[in-house]
């Protein structure tokens, strides 16, 4: 199994927490194609890393889990009933993410199978620089659709 540097995976996840913080706002349409790319791509990664599918099902859950959380702790106890529509739309962003994320995992497997390695347990071609210079253009696409809309 090949590590990655915690502090790529770290940056990994912050770009699929500022991709899912926009589509929360006016950008939603506009990022939601790289929301998915970015969430399949998570797929893959996980995949070379060694991960079972399971696993990047719990990962989703557990941060489903903290931003429900971290909303409720954000509303007004003063204040009747729950931001529902809010937590329905956090849902179903997150579902999408994860089926795509299972879909690049499935991807990443099948062509480990096809060309013979086997399960994936970390490629020996797989770089470092591969998931900085994804990191890079992901970063840069979100920049690029903030500053439009502004």
């Amino acid at each position: 199994m090949e590590q990655v540097p915690l502090g790529l995976l770290e940056r990994q996840l912050g770009v699929l927490l500022d991709l899912l913080i926009e589509l929360t706002g006016p950008l939603r349409r506009e990022v939601s194609d790289l929301w998915l790319d970015a969430a399949e791509w998570y797929g893959n990664t996980a995949a070379e890393r060694g991960l079972a599918a399971g696993e990047i099902v719990e990962e989703f859950q557990y941060l489903r889990e903290l931003l429900i959380r971290r909303l409720s702790e954000l509303t007004d106890p003063g204040t009747q009933g729950h931001p529902m529509g809010g937590v329905i739309r956090l849902n179903q962003l997150l579902d999408s993410g994860l089926a795509h994320a299972v879909v690049g995992y499935t991807d990443t497997l099948v062509e480990s199978l096809l060309e013979g390695r086997g399960i994936p347990m970390g490629r020996p071609d797989h770089k470092e620089a591969d998931i900085e210079n994804r990191l890079k253009h992901l970063e840069k696409e979100l920049v690029k659709l903030q500053k439009k809309a502004n």
